[in-house]
């Protein structure tokens, strides 16, 4: 599921890049370990309740969350949120989960081996 993540992330950033014409100079292509500690991230931000997610990134140590700041910079966690995508549907397609389809196909999956 991550390399999926991994891979449609990764085309999808060169696919904006060249329908705008230019090249996002912030951009670096993403990689398996750096989606997983964005998809922890993303976890996180659901225990952790903050009124914007930039206070996670805060200098004011009571706003701040230490391992999130450890993890990545707040501006790769932007681009990453920027470019993040998981399917491009058929052009015809009636689905409207086929955005989502490969990750509920996963998750359905795990839950049948783990039963």
């Amino acid at each position: 599921m991550i390399s999926k993540l991994v891979q449609e992330t990764n085309l999808n950033a060169t696919r904006k890049q060249q329908l705008a014409g230019r090249n996002d100079t912030n951009w670096t292509e993403t990689d398996f370990a750096e989606m997983s500690a964005y998809l922890g991230i993303l976890f996180l931000m659901g225990i952790i309740q903050v009124p914007d997610y930039k206070f996670l990134w805060s200098t004011n140590k009571f706003l701040a969350n230490g391992g999130v700041k450890d993890v990545m910079p707040v501006k790769r966690y932007e681009k990453l949120t920027q470019y993040l995508h998981v399917n491009e549907p058929e052009a015809d397609s009636t689905d409207k989960l086929a955005r989502i389809r490969p990750i509920l196909y996963s998750v359905l999956e795990r839950c049948r081996v783990q039963m």
